[in-house]
């Protein structure tokens, strides 16, 4: 099977119980963990043998040459330098306010400043900076319709976007 390009190719594949056994507590995150490199797919305990065989070519995701959730959103952060924050803000809805651009992330302030620091009234990690930070470089303040649509479009990155409620 070739590399799958999200988390959602492999969660096809798992029978959707979350049922826990693989230590992960559904079949999506366990699918994201898979395609991080963080777990193997033959790992879950309830994948019909059919599927197994699938991904018995599995590549070895431990190479140091992989980008991890850090390095991804380590790039991100640095393509937010050459970013026009003011253009930015305006293109997907943000407010601006000084040097910081602000949006709505599961209901709270979170922001970026013009070196790429992140601000936020919740805890800062890569499965939320990443989505906040593709939507601020590649979104057109468009709304997501379907979930085939959710995958951003960093890198391959296997990150949801969760949609920022715009600002009045």
């Amino acid at each position: 099977m070739s590399k799958p390009k999200n988390a959602f190719e492999i969660f096809q594949f798992l029978d959707k119980s979350n049922c826990g056994e693989c230590g992960e507590k559904t079949c999506l995150a366990f699918a994201g963990a898979v395609f991080l490199g963080q777990r193997r797919i033959r790992e879950c305990p309830r994948l019909s043998p059919d599927v197994l065989e699938r991904f018995v070519a599995e590549p070895d995701r431990e190479s140091p040459h992989e980008a991890t959730p850090e390095d991804r959103l380590q790039k991100l952060k640095s393509e937010v330098v050459h970013l026009d924050l003011a253009e930015a803000a305006k293109r997907v809805g943000a407010v601006l306010s000084g040097n910081k651009l602000t949006l709505k992330v599961l209901g709270k302030d979170f922001s970026v400043d013009a070196e790429g620091n992140l601000f936020a009234e919740i805890h800062i990690n890569p499965w939320v900076a990443a989505p906040f930070l593709s939507y601020i470089l590649y979104g057109q303040g468009l709304p997501v319709l379907a979930a085939e649509n959710w995958i951003c479009p960093c890198h391959e990155s296997p990150y949801i976007p969760m949609l920022p409620s715009h600002h009045s």
